[in-house]
């Protein structure tokens, strides 16, 4: 073996690992650019027309300090939490019985950045104590870099975000074809988490268990 050549040779492929990674991760800022520019206007619409629920755009600096983030980045987009027209009757250990209302917990989009700076695409379905979907997230898809997350890119799953969540709400349907589709999408994030590793849906769910832990809210 030609050692000298063999380490000059290991040594390009790792430098060259460097400034891939380096890169990835600069591009987050370019998409969360391109994020609020995109999704911004479709907020102030459902603002304004959709009287179901309200939805918050926000970023991984609303909740976590600098010193905290160690560069774990995301962006969500949230639907808050609206009655299920269900009222529970608890009786507490003093037989005095209490009413309250069940709401429903709308579904999060999330875009987070792993550490290569690859981003996954990750959605959690509605969630209440008398209806649940039985998936509570599922991976729309990893990509190799921000840059991928392109404007047709974005609507396509800003589409797909909204059939979920009318599918797993408890106000929602589903046909045969909305199943087949989230069967697609879900096993196109089987075939995306076989090919950057399994241990990548632990690291991005981390993420966003983390907004919900900085917000006092639970999944």
């Amino acid at each position: 073996m030609d050692y000298i050549k063999f380490a000059k040779e290991q040594n390009i492929k790792f430098q060259e690992g460097i400034k891939r990674v380096e890169e990835n991760r600069k591009k987050w800022e370019n998409l969360k650019l391109r994020v609020e520019a995109y999704y911004k206007p479709l907020l102030k619409e459902l603002k304004e027309h959709f009287k179901f629920e309200f939805f918050y755009l926000s970023f991984s600096e609303d909740y976590l300090e600098k010193k905290q983030s160690l560069n774990q980045n995301f962006i969500q987009i949230s639907m808050g939490s609206h009655p299920v027209g269900i009222i529970s009757n608890i009786k507490d250990a003093k037989t005095n019985e209490k009413s309250g209302i069940i709401s429903e917990k709308g579904g999060t989009l999330s875009f987070s950045q792993g550490p290569q700076g690859e981003v996954m695409v990750l959605i959690y379905s509605c969630k209440s104590e008398v209806f649940k979907f039985e998936d509570d997230y599922i991976v729309y898809g990893i990509y190799k870099s921000p840059e991928k997350i392109t404007k047709n890119r974005m609507s396509r799953i800003i589409k797909f975000y909204f059939k979920f969540m009318y599918i797993t709400s408890i106000v929602g349907k589903s046909s045969t074809s909305d199943r087949l589709l989230i069967n697609f999408v879900k096993m196109r994030g089987k075939f995306d988490l076989i090919k950057f590793g399994s241990s990548a849906l632990k690291i991005f769910k981390g993420l966003l268990d983390t907004t919900f832990k900085a917000n006092g809210l639970s999944k």
